[in-house]
């Protein structure tokens, strides 16, 4: 899709590839300031892994906070970098682009790109278990989620199950898909082929493989690692045992429920090291 431009809640302009993406990116990024929760801090200096970067929003909500800071941003779907490379370049961003996935290991990997909502782009889909996430968000909290006039619409249907039937209508344009392959790296090769010394914040957001990712990282690269911020897709089978892994590296944790999702359907994780 081309490139346009739109403006956020806080008056800046990005350009975009899905109106819907943004709204809900702007929502969790600037509205309710998600990844600066539970102490997550970012100083002068810091050097920050961006593991799916989608069009940028986090990299320009980071340099809001602290403009000497430079982000490694991880985006393997072409369409989308290509955005993402535009915001950086509008905003001026220290960001190192990398046109990868990241993964348990390297090499070339399908992707499902769902070109109307490239933020849930995915190497592992779940098609199911995302309607689901997406559905249930339109039915219970269309106000939030919702142009006005289509949530009045919601609102006013005195049936849940017209309300669901309305959603799965209007998601199936948004989920139209497309397989890609998407080159992959592991997060130990990049950083040691970077010649990175330390991460002051991890951020990731790879849409089910946090935990792969997790278990494929080196010994060292764990000790470089500083805090976390890690949405998690997963939470019935690896909420707790990505807590678990990174509790036993000496990390702080905190988990709250995602202010995108329903209640216990998709959470984010915050880490930092007791001395952090």
């Amino acid at each position: 899709m081309t490139a346009k431009t739109m403006q956020l809640s806080n008056g800046l302009k990005v350009f975009y590839s899905s109106k819907e993406d943004v709204k809900s990116l702007d929502q969790e990024i600037f509205t309710h300031d998600t990844p600066g929760q539970h102490g997550v801090a970012i100083r002068d200096g810091d050097v920050i892994f961006d593991l799916g970067a989608n069009i940028g929003l986090f990299a320009l909500w980071a340099h809001q906070k602290c403009r000497n800071i430079t982000i490694h941003a991880f985006e393997p779907i072409v369409e989308t970098f290509d955005v993402l490379r535009r915001n950086v370049d509008l905003h001026a961003l220290n960001v190192k682009l990398h046109n990868v996935g990241i993964g348990a290991t390297a090499g070339t990997v399908e992707f499902t790109n769902y070109v109307n909502m490239s933020m849930i782009s995915t190497m592992c889909p779940d098609e199911e278990k995302l309607r689901k996430v997406l559905r249930d968000g339109m039915v219970d909290s269309y106000f939030k989620v919702l142009p006005l006039p289509l949530a009045v619409v919601f609102f006013l249907l005195p049936l849940r199950r017209w309300r669901v039937g309305l959603a799965n209508v209007l998601l199936n344009p948004l989920m139209a898909k497309r397989k890609v392959k998407c080159q992959v790296d592991t997060l130990s090769d990049v950083i040691r082929r970077e010649g990175v010394s330390a991460v002051d914040l991890l951020k990731i957001d790879t849409e089910g493989n946090e935990l792969e990712i997790l278990n494929s990282l080196s010994d060292e690269d764990w000790g470089k690692i500083r805090q976390f911020i890690i949405e998690i897709h997963k939470p019935d089978t690896e909420l707790d045992t990505i807590r678990r892994i990174i509790e036993a590296r000496g990390f702080e944790v905190r988990i709250d429920n995602s202010v995108v999702a329903n209640e216990g359907e998709l959470y984010m994780l915050y880490a930092r090291r007791a001395a952090a």
